[in-house]
């Protein structure tokens, strides 16, 4: 009896990991920014609105923020993620997928 619950379990925690490993990638791919000069960044929740916009200054303009000033959409050169990486930003994320992408043409 034992064997056959160890066993089942072994099933559903292989299966388990396929799904991780095979969603996994496609949600990588899908939370990259997709315009390489506007991205979403995630900072650490201890720093404040000050250091979140010191921190993103050399790299670009604030264009929204999150419910938590550390979560903000940054608009800038060339590659704003390596620089909000370069910045301390934890995550680097499509700005559309957490609903902040500033749309061509948008006024605020």
């Amino acid at each position: 009896m034992r064997s056959i619950r160890v066993a089942s379990l072994m099933k559903a925690l292989a299966t388990g990991l396929v799904v991780v490993l095979t969603v996994l990638p496609a949600l990588a791919i899908a939370a990259r920014p997709a315009r390489p000069f506007e991205a979403a960044a995630v900072f650490p929740p201890w720093w404040d609105a000050a250091r979140v916009r010191a921190a993103v200054a050399p790299v670009g303009e604030i264009s929204a923020t999150g419910r938590m000033a550390t979560v903000v959409t940054v608009i800038g050169g060339t590659d704003v993620a390596a620089g909000l990486r370069a910045a301390g930003a934890w995550f680097i994320l499509n700005p559309a997928l957490i609903g902040c992408a500033v749309r061509p043409g948008a006024t605020s």
